[in-house]
């Protein structure tokens, strides 16, 4: 009897995180009609009366708050208002406080009272992106079929260690930056197999991504560079 009690506390949890993200995103807001109407003061505390039940600490890790949308970010910080106050639930939240405040328009000391314990992380060491990402390349594009040979892997080696010092490692400047690139290579190379010289696809996969202006521009304009 105990466990559907709590499914069915969660399943108010959820309807009431539902009813909120669905309002914050313009795609969803038609949602809010099939969706059991509570306030907010109601939302929040059935998230804290779930919380509360569970017998042991929890850590809830929210990354890359720096790419939600304006009207994300404020039910985002709506909720850890709210939330502080769940004495066994810790809130781990990563995201650059430049673009935060860029995008919502809050000042510093806005958003210390929402963060009031901050650590600021030092970017990778570029040597650091550049073997993983090295490493990555070679080991998939070599299970693609882009290498018939040793030769071939140990040329793309010496070629990529190149272009990463004349460009990739202004580009790719963090991990999440070296690894969109990566899914962008792997994702266009796998029906063209060979057909290219695979350095030539590393690089125009990061122009198409890092400058998309340059890339239409020469996509556009390809027989003038005939």
């Amino acid at each position: 009897m105990s466990e559907i009690c709590q499914r069915a506390s969660l399943r108010k949890v959820a309807l009431a995180f539902a009813r909120t993200i669905s309002g914050s995103m313009s795609s969803l807001a038609g949602l809010r009609d099939l969706i059991p109407t509570l306030s907010q003061r109601d939302e929040l505390q059935q998230l804290r009366d779930a919380f509360c039940r569970v017998p042991m600490p929890i850590l809830v890790l929210i990354d890359e708050i720096d790419r939600m949308q304006k009207e994300e970010i404020f039910v985002l910080l709506k909720i850890l208002r709210g939330a502080d106050t769940i004495k066994n639930v810790t809130f781990v939240c990563a995201f650059s406080e430049e673009e935060v405040r860029k995008i919502t328009g809050l000042s510093s000391e806005d958003l210390e009272k929402f963060f009031p314990v901050s650590v600021k992380l030092s970017p990778p060491a570029p040597e650091v992106v550049e073997a993983g990402l090295k490493s990555q390349l070679k080991e998939h594009l070599g299970a693609q079929g882009w290498f018939r040979a040793d030769q071939d892997s140990d040329k793309f080696t010496r070629l990529f260690e190149q272009l990463w010092v004349d460009s990739l490692q202004s580009i790719c400047t963090n991990l999440r930056k070296a690894g969109l690139l990566l899914n962008d290579v792997l994702a266009a190379g796998r029906p063209i197999v060979r057909e290219i010289n695979p350095l030539d696809l590393v690089g125009i996969e990061a122009i198409r991504r890092f400058s998309p202006g340059v890339y239409r521009m020469v996509k556009d304009n390809a027989g003038y560079l005939d």
